[in-house]
């Protein structure tokens, strides 16, 4: 257990009322007119290095939206480089028009050719990165004063080394990852020891299991709940994401769930249904022209935790500054997020965004990588934390060490201690989609026997690694 950490999440009061521990990062009221100061103030240091002669060439950037770049990064590449021409290549319609989005990006940068590509599909990074179509940063960071590999969160830069190659193929300025966050009152009301770093998912779900309350009100206490886990397969996903397991291998075509591992696995999830310490909840959002939304309203409803009918959840630090976290009404902590069993500094939930990426055949290297230099150095660290992170369009937490100590809040040491779990390599195949359906479903019925005893863990596996073979080998042989 780390002691450090733990000694940060204690709980406080003060005149009665109730204080958030000291590791916990206080709700932040936006307040435009410090923002826009604290931007002028860093932005003011920089203009000297961006007054070089500007290219007559304007600089072709893909980002995700047009109206997303303007809305988020606009202002800053205005402020830092004056002048700078700059070509907007919108890749908003990936997801939407049908088709690998994938191969959609791959052809949509052959077409337009752009010098620049700001990522926030990771997968889309990685597989790019394996296709050579992104320049290797390492020679360029090794010639540079502002960014070395040693300035960012080691764990960043494992994701973004992830590829076949091991090479960089883009920087980020930014990341948010999950902690395990807790109900102090509940923890105190039912007389159980409050959580610990290190604990891994069974850990906590064995904990979960001793808040069960007797009856069917819908009010109860329950041990564990997660916004947006409303069945068992979301559950089981998120324990294996933890643990590094993989549930099929697209590459090989073959249902990968018949190992000690996942029957491990299985017997935490039906124990902890079984027994009443995870409590999942219907997703209720408007649904537009086949989109489901979700306001703040229906948010708020989804959260059991910040409603105090959970003890204990798991959620991005950059969560905990939204405006649904200001006006929680018990004390509550904070501790290392679900580690994996077989490396106790590992875990899930780690995401870095936006990436910047240079395009390989770019005749503008030079300015791209200026502007990558920029948008991961040492100043937009510090006018991160003076406008707390994701609003101003990035991640929470900002990628540097020294954003350790710019943040002044303790529970960030324990972030940037954590390392990203061993994640498996999905291949980009085609499949058709109904898969993404039928096999989810398969699962959920299968553990659901499991759970009424009608089966076996090893029963209700076996069923899962033979129909879903079946379903698997039908999904592939239409998507061909």
């Amino acid at each position: 257990m780390n002691t450090q950490m733990s000694k940060h999440s204690s709980i406080s009061r003060q005149g009665g009322k109730a204080t958030r521990s000291a590791s916990v990062p206080r709700a932040r009221r936006f307040n435009w007119h410090v923002m826009l100061l604290a931007v002028c103030l860093l932005l003011s240091g920089c203009m000297g290095a961006a007054s070089e002669p500007i290219p007559a060439t304007p600089l072709k950037i893909a980002y995700s939206s047009e109206e997303m770049f303007n809305s988020q990064l606009r202002d800053y590449f205005d402020a830092a480089f004056p002048g700078l021409p700059v070509e907007l290549i919108s890749a908003d319609d990936l997801y939407t028009s049908g088709g690998d989005p994938q191969v959609r990006m791959r052809q949509l940068i052959d077409q337009e050719k752009p010098d620049l590509v700001l990522f926030t599909d990771y997968g889309m990074y990685r597989q790019l990165s394996d296709d050579g179509v992104l320049v290797d940063l390492a020679t360029r960071m090794r010639d540079s004063e502002e960014v070395k590999e040693e300035s960012f969160h080691p764990g960043v830069m494992e994701l973004l080394k992830d590829n076949e190659t091991g090479g960089l193929f883009g920087l980020s300025p930014s990341f948010d990852a999950y902690s395990l966050y807790y109900n102090a009152d509940l923890f105190e009301e039912f007389g159980i020891p409050l959580p610990q770093d290190g604990m891994t998912w069974q850990d906590i779900l064995l904990l979960s299991e001793r808040f069960k309350t007797e009856g069917t009100n819908p009010d109860k206490v329950r041990g564990y709940h997660q916004m947006w886990l409303r069945t068992p397969y979301d559950l089981m996903l998120t324990i294996a994401a933890t643990e590094g397991l993989q549930e099929y291998d697209l590459g090989r075509g073959q249902i990968t769930m018949s190992t000690p591992s996942w029957e491990a696995l299985f017997d935490t999830l039906v124990d902890v249904y079984k027994k009443g310490g995870f409590a999942g909840k219907e997703r209720v959002g408007e649904v537009r022209d086949g989109v489901t939304y979700y306001g703040p309203e229906e948010t708020a409803q989804a959260d059991l935790f910040a409603q105090g009918k959970a003890a204990m959840t798991v959620a991005p630090y950059g969560m905990m500054n939204a405006s649904n976290r200001k006006n929680i009404a018990f004390d509550w902590g904070i501790v290392a997020p679900p580690v994996s069993s077989s490396d106790r500094m590992r875990s899930s939930g780690m995401y870095t965004y936006p990436i910047f990426s240079m395009v390989a055949g770019s005749e503008q290297h030079d300015q791209a990588w200026e502007v990558i230099q920029y948008f991961n150095g040492s100043r937009m660290a510090k006018i991160h934390a003076a406008v707390a992170g994701e609003q101003y369009g990035m991640g929470a937490l900002s990628s540097r060490v020294e954003f350790v100590q710019l943040s002044g809040d303790p529970a960030v040491e324990g972030i940037f201690r954590q390392l990203p779990a061993q994640q498996p390599v999905y291949a980009s195949v085609p499949l058709d989609v109904s898969f993404y359906e039928s096999f989810p479903a398969l699962v959920n019925r299968e553990i659901e026997e499991a759970v009424r005893d009608a089966k076996s863990v090893q029963e209700a596996l076996a069923t899962i690694q033979q129909e879903g073979q079946f379903l698997l080998d039908a999904a592939l042989k239409a998507g061909e």
